[in-house]
């Protein structure tokens, strides 16, 4: 009877054995996540903290008297919330042929309608979307991504133009779809597309991979000090869409794209 005593004893403890190791091997998994996770939310704190000391968003206010209200007077017919839109700049014109820069805005305007700033351009929400040549590139959520979870699951993506360009073919989502589907929108699907490498030449319209080629932005007005965008995804997790940021010239090394072919 002891004997049998025992062996009952023995068979009990390694089962208490056994499962201890399993609980402790999960607290380990979790620990092991959230460390993850933790060290992933600080690096995207810290990119936003660099980002946010260039931000600036410029707008123009088409309520307000102004000495360019006469000549946008019948250019814009706003119905946002705020009646507040990103425009490029009135000194432009001379830089541009004649009429583009009013053109430009046109399309801009219906664009940030479309994909108003602070938004997320994906399907959060949806029905995940494996990708294809085009998808869902009108989605627009309340809903952050979660690249940490989902990868691009959930993520839009435009196969444009300008991939024809990138040396790497991967899938056109996040900021690089958003800013080559922009691309599209104003110039056409099919226009031409150039590589360049000078900030000099950069036009409004053309596209910039920055960031150790990392992120890429659509330009909405330049200067040479700096130019202002419109981006997707500029904190590499949520694919939120924001008009208006600037990014100095010392910023802007990398490479370029533009559908003009002067």
């Amino acid at each position: 009877m002891n004997k049998v005593a025992q062996n009952i004893g023995l068979v009990t403890l390694k089962v208490i054995i056994r499962i201890l190791l399993i609980i402790s091997l999960v607290l380990f998994v979790i620990i092991i996540l959230k460390f993850r996770n933790s060290v992933a939310t600080f690096a995207g704190n810290m990119d936003n903290v660099d980002n946010e000391k260039n931000d600036e968003a410029i707008y123009v206010n088409t309520n307000n008297e102004s000495d360019n209200k006469n000549e946008y007077e019948n250019l814009v017919e706003s119905n946002s919330e705020n009646n507040r839109y990103l425009l490029a700049f009135m000194d432009s014109k001379d830089k541009y042929p004649e009429g583009w820069i009013n053109e430009f805005n046109i399309k801009i305007i219906e664009l940030q309608k479309k994909f108003p700033n602070g938004k997320y351009w994906n399907h959060m929400g949806q029905k995940p979307t494996y990708k294809r040549k085009t998808n869902n590139v009108e989605s627009v959520t309340d809903i952050p991504c979660n690249h940490n979870r989902y990868g691009e699951l959930y993520c839009n993506s435009h196969y444009g133009k300008s991939n024809e360009l990138y040396p790497y073919k991967t899938s056109c989502s996040q900021c690089r779809g958003f800013a080559s589907m922009l691309s599209d929108e104003i110039f056409g699907a099919e226009a031409p597309v150039r590589y360049f490498e000078n900030y000099d030449e950069l036009r409004i319209g053309d596209q910039a991979r920055i960031d150790n080629d990392y992120h890429s932005v659509f330009i909405i007005d330049k200067t040479d000090e700096y130019v202002i965008v419109a981006e997707c995804n500029s904190d590499l997790k949520t694919c939120q869409i924001s008009w208006g940021r600037k990014i100095l010239r010392e910023n802007m090394n990398g490479w370029y794209i533009s559908r003009w072919s002067d």
